[in-house]
């Protein structure tokens, strides 16, 4: 059997030819460039769901953190066997939300609707 160092002696440095090749190589693909960087904007989405402008406030009031404010806000769905927070759904709560600060409460109750778009949102 034929080893690596046996063959990279047969084949030489890294000469001229070996350049061109690869350089040739290169701009043959620069063209392709923005499949390889595809993946980048693609590949990845990260976590997010619906903003309750109610929610936050009841959040901000209540001195919850925001781990503690989606579990208790935010329909679990199941995604390839695991329970995870849904990004397209959220229940339809009241406007005035004057419930207890405590965590054993859920909020989860309520018909579950599409993320409403609202331009009145509140940002923290």
């Amino acid at each position: 059997m034929v080893s690596f160092e046996e063959i990279l002696q047969e084949v030489g440095p890294f000469g001229r030819c070996q350049k061109r090749v690869f350089l040739l190589l290169c701009l043959v693909s620069l063209p392709m460039a923005w499949i390889y960087v595809g993946i980048v904007f693609q590949g990845f989405t990260p976590e997010h769901w619906c903003r309750q402008p109610t929610v936050q406030e009841q959040r901000l009031a209540c001195g919850w953190s925001l781990e503690e404010s989606v579990s208790r806000t935010v329909p679990w769905v199941n995604v390839s066997g695991e329970l995870q927070a849904s990004s397209c759904l959220q229940y339809e709560l009241k406007q005035d939300l004057n419930q207890s600060c405590e965590l054993s409460q859920d909020l989860r109750v309520g018909p579950l609707v599409q993320c409403k778009v609202s331009h009145t949102t509140k940002k923290l």
